[in-house]
């Protein structure tokens, strides 16, 4: 794979990797509608597993990316990709995509913006209480559904 685009990778912010893996996924997509106008039969199957696999690997790293944790060293991701993607016979595809999502026009900005931008704030290590969610969804619920029969019985009057 193109090592410059991984080097201009690797010196990426997270929320930033974040943004290009999405769109290198984006891009697969559109390879993908390819593949079910222009291939057939088994070599339509394994392309179609081979996609499934890179998009398993980029969703992966995005959502380590967001979290912060449970995630790969950032350029181990680029191997997996080259290896999943030679596989599958997939390679001019995913170089394709990574070429079209580092040419977009959004990373001079975005780049402006992170040197601006506020620290981040670290994560809170305190969990919420598990029930206060569920509690607040329980009486949003009941909520509506009292004012939902209020307003039939008031239909069913008139």
């Amino acid at each position: 794979m193109n090592n410059d685009i991984r080097d201009w990778y690797l010196a990426l912010t997270d929320p930033s990797k974040q943004i290009f893996l999405d769109l290198v996924s984006h891009d697969l997509t559109i390879h993908g509608r390819g593949f079910r106008l222009d291939l057939q039969g088994e070599q339509q199957t394994r392309a179609f597993k081979g996609l499934n696999e890179l998009q398993h690997q980029l969703s992966g790293h995005i959502s380590g990316l967001g979290q912060g944790r449970d995630r790969y060293p950032d350029d181990l991701p680029w191997q997996i990709l080259a290896e999943t993607a030679a596989v599958y016979g997939l390679g001019p595809h995913l170089r394709r995509s990574l070429q079209d999502a580092r040419s977009k026009n959004l990373w001079d900005k975005l780049k402006k913006q992170d040197t601006t931008a506020a620290p981040a704030k670290p994560h809170s290590t305190i969990a919420p209480e598990p029930q206060t969610a569920a509690h607040q969804c329980g009486r949003a619920y009941r909520r509506d559904r009292a004012a939902a029969r209020r307003n039939l019985s008031h239909q069913l009057r008139a």
